[in-house]
């Protein structure tokens, strides 16, 4: 493993915990690579780039957590009145930006 891929590696095991890898090619200005970021062997998200890479392992791993907080009860699922709300921007403050 070279440096930059190691380096890599060891970001993906701080944000996803120590069963996280990085594998694939990081590529070079005239070829793109494939890296795949994988937690318990399981390809959690890929991309031409890191970035995309982490991206997609982050949206993945989101759901995965976002699917196991709703089986839970509470209020945390639900907004004002009990409802769950299907909209981010409903999470959002109502502030002008």
């Amino acid at each position: 493993m070279d440096s930059l891929t190691e380096r890599l590696d060891n970001t993906a095991k701080r944000m996803f915990g120590a069963d996280a890898a990085v594998s694939g090619c990081v590529g070079t200005a005239t070829a793109p690579g494939e890296l795949r970021i994988l937690v318990d062997g399981h390809v959690v998200g890929r991309g031409e780039s890191f970035q995309e890479a982490l991206s997609e392992a982050a949206l993945t791993l989101g759901r995965r957590a976002g699917d196991r907080a709703d089986d839970r009860p509470g209020p945390s699922a639900a907004g004002p009145g009990g409802a769950v709300s299907d909209s981010v921007s409903d999470a959002l403050p109502s502030q002008a930006f």
